[in-house]
């Protein structure tokens, strides 16, 4: 269908494609990219909170989790603080006993991560090396 479609273009239509195709290949080769200057504005409608420079890929210039069907959060670590603590605050309401190796564990590892965002609200990968269990995005779904 589509060698159909591109076949039956007419000779205009083929030169300004190709013409476009050629001043942006141009426009590529006399272009420098400085990916220290791109800002939270170039990614937000928002105006920037700081103006410090933001690097693709890590913290909120981070645009993918790399994970399908995961997108990225960048309010996952309040999230996550959320998250667990309404974890703790049902194992409290529950009636198994505080004895139970089960509940142990799963408040210790509870208590480890929310300490963990607490202390670095403002650094998702601090939060994700000391967690060890994957991307933010990943430790709040």
């Amino acid at each position: 269908f589509f060698f159909y479609q591109t076949t039956m273009m007419s000779s205009h239509t083929l030169r300004v494609l190709s013409s476009i195709a050629v001043r942006s290949s141009r426009a590529a080769r006399h272009s420098t990219c400085n990916v220290t200057n791109i800002t939270r504005a170039a990614f937000s409608a928002q105006p920037a909170a700081h103006d410090k420079p933001l690097t693709p890929g890590i913290g909120l210039g981070k645009t993918s989790t790399g994970l399908v069907g995961l997108d990225v959060d960048h309010d996952a670590v309040p999230k996550m603080i959320t998250k667990y603590q309404a974890l703790l605050d049902k194992l409290a309401a529950s009636d198994m006993p505080p004895t139970a190796q089960y509940r142990i564990n799963v408040e210790k590892i509870a208590r480890y991560r929310i300490a963990a965002a607490q202390e670095n609200l403002d650094d998702p990968e601090k939060v994700e090396e000391l967690c060890n269990c994957g991307q933010v995005e990943e430790l709040v779904v």
